[in-house]
C-alpha cells in the first residue's frame, strides 16, 4: 500500500546526472534506484516513474544528508483499495519553489493522485517527518479499507505496508479474541484504529490507546466513517494510559519495531485479560517480550507469522497469549 523513497542524485553512464528515487542498500547509505520494482502496487509505481521526471525537469536538488544542502529529502506514496494515491514530500526546509507547480503536473498527468503534501523535517537526524505540513493540492488525507473497515489514513500516520496481509492478521486476532459483545477490550498502539474498528462490532466498548496524535484524530474519523459509537481513542504514553485502565477481557499489541517497554507490559499483565494478541513487526523484540510475559504468567499458546513484506527478510508475527496455569 505504500513506499518510502529516499531521493538522491546519481551520475549515469553518459556522466550525466539524473534524480533517482530509492531505498539505502543494506547496511549503507547508497541509495538503489527502485524504478521498476515488481512488489510495489502499480499506481505506485507509475507516479513514482512521473515524479523522477518532474523533479528533473524543476531541477529539485535532493537533500544531502552529509552536507545538509539540497531540498526535497523523501517522498511517501500511499495508494489505497481504489488504486487512488497520496503522496507526501519531505523537505528539509519549508521553501519548496516548484512544489505548487509539481502538484499540478502531477495530479495533471495521474487523475489517481487525490493529495500531495509537503512535510517540513529540518532535523539531521533519521527520523522521516517533521511536524509541520502543508497540502500542496488536492486532499490531505487517503481513505482506505482492510477487512471491510474504512479507514482515513493521514500523511504521517502509520499503517501496515500490505492491506491483504493486514486483512488476514486482523482477521486471525478477530478469531482469537472470540468475541460475544460483553467484552471490555484495550488495542495499545492502535495507529488510525485498523484492529480496535475490527473488533469493535463484537465487542461491548473497544479502548484505543496511541502516542500519535494525528493517528488518534484518524482514527477518530475512522470511527465515524464505519457508524462505529463504541470505540473511544486516546492519544498520549501507552503506559500511563493502561495504568488508568482498570480491567480488560481482551488487550492488543502492535508495537513499533523497538517492542514494548516492561512498563507497558506490567500494565497489560495487571489488567488481567484472558486474552493478549502481540502483532510484532520484529521478530527479537516479540521474543524478548514473550520473555517478559512469560514472568508475569502469561504463556503464547500459538504463533503465526505474516510476510508483510515479501522478498524481504522482514517478517510480522502474531502471537496469541492466555494465563497460564498454575
Amino acid at each position: 500500500n505504500n513506499s518510502k523513497l529516499v531521493v538522491a542524485r546519481q551520475r549515469s553512464p553518459d556522466d550525466t546526472s539524473r534524480v533517482v528515487l530509492g531505498a539505502y542498500a543494506r547496511r549503507t547509505h547508497q541509495v538503489v534506484d527502485l524504478a521498476g520494482c515488481a512488489i510495489t502496487e502499480p499506481p505506485l509505481e507509475a507516479v513514482a516513474s512521473t515524479l523522477r521526471e518532474l523533479l528533473s525537469v524543476h531541477a529539485v536538488e535532493p537533500y544531502h544528508e552529509t552536507r545538509f544542502t539540497g531540498v526535497l529529502r523523501y517522498v511517501v506514496l500511499r495508494s489505497n483499495h481504489r488504486g487512488e494515491v497520496l503522496a507526501t514530500l519531505v523537505t528539509a526546509t519549508d521553501s519548496f519553489a516548484n512544489g505548487r507547480e509539481i502538484a499540478e503536473e502531477l495530479r495533471a498527468r495521474h487523475g489517481n493522485v487525490i493529495g500531495i503534501v509537503q512535510n517540513v523535517n529540518p532535523t539531521r537526524g533519521n527520523a522521516l517527518y517533521g511536524s509541520q505540513e502543508k497540502t500542496l493540492g488536492g486532499a490531505a488525507t487517503l481513505e482506505d479499507e482492510v477487512g471491510g473497515v474504512r479507514l482515513r489514513i493521514s500523511s504521517r500516520a502509520f499503517f501496515q505496508a500490505n492491506r491483504a496481509v493486514a486483512r488476514a492478521a486482523y482477521e486471525q486476532i478477530r478469531l482469537a479474541a472470540a468475541l460475544t459483545g460483553k467484552e471490555r477490550v484495550v488495542d495499545a498502539f492502535a495507529g488510525v484504529g485498523g484492529i480496535a474498528l475490527t473488533l469493535a462490532p463484537q465487542a461491548r466498548m473497544v479502548l484505543g490507546i496511541e502516542e500519535h496524535a494525528a493517528a488518534v484524530a484518524d482514527a477518530q474519523a475512522s470511527a465515524a466513517l464505519n457508524k462505529i459509537d463504541n470505540a473511544t481513542f486516546v492519544a498520549g504514553d501507552v503506559a500511563a494510559h493502561l495504568g488508568a485502565v482498570g480491567q480488560a477481557d481482551v488487550v492488543v499489541l502492535n508495537p513499533p519495531r523497538k517492542g514494548c517497554s516492561p512498563l507497558v507490559l506490567q500494565q497489560v499483565a495487571r489488567l488481567k485479560p484472558r486474552t493478549i494478541a502481540y502483532l510484532s513487526c520484529a521478530p527479537e523484540t516479540l521474543l524478548r517480550d514473550l520473555v517478559h510475559l512469560a514472568a508475569l504468567h502469561y504463556r503464547a499458546r500459538n504463533i503465526t507469522p505474516f510476510d508483510m513484506l515479501p522478498h524481504t527478510p522482514h517478517l510480522e508475527t502474531l502471537a496469541i497469549l492466555s494465563p497460564a496455569i498454575p
